[in-house]
């Protein structure tokens, strides 16, 4: 009888530590970016602005912030929202709480056309 208990104590155990493992999985989150960040890292992840024009560019996403020139040619950048970091329950920072501006990079190649896109942060 005292064997079966053990049993049974030890499956509880078990059970109760991988749901706890499990429910720590799914509520707490390392990033939180706003909604203007999850949109402009979409585009970014996706490329979808490969091989626009600057205008067609402007077009879609107004003017850029800023505009300057790097080794490959020239450079957009654009407002891409803030990104929360630290560790999260839910909405709530609970630890290493940060936020850092996002910005969205749209390089053009010698065409004037879009090359690649990327997002950075000040971080």
């Amino acid at each position: 009888m005292k064997e079966n208990l053990k049993i049974i104590g030890i499956i509880i155990i078990c059970i109760i530590v991988f749901g706890g493992l499990l429910f720590l999985k799914y509520a707490l989150k390392n990033e939180r970016p706003n909604e203007l960040c999850k949109e402009m890292t979409e585009i970014s992840n996706k490329q979808i602005l490969i091989g626009l024009s600057k205008e067609e560019v402007e077009e879609i996403l107004g003017e850029p912030g800023y505009k300057f020139d790097n080794e490959t040619g020239d450079v957009y950048a654009y407002n891409a929202g803030k990104l929360d970091r630290g560790i999260f329950l839910g909405n709530t920072c609970i630890l290493f709480g940060c936020t850092y501006d996002c910005e969205l990079r749209i390089s053009f190649d010698e065409n004037d056309k879009v090359r690649y896109t990327s997002i950075h942060t000040n971080a």
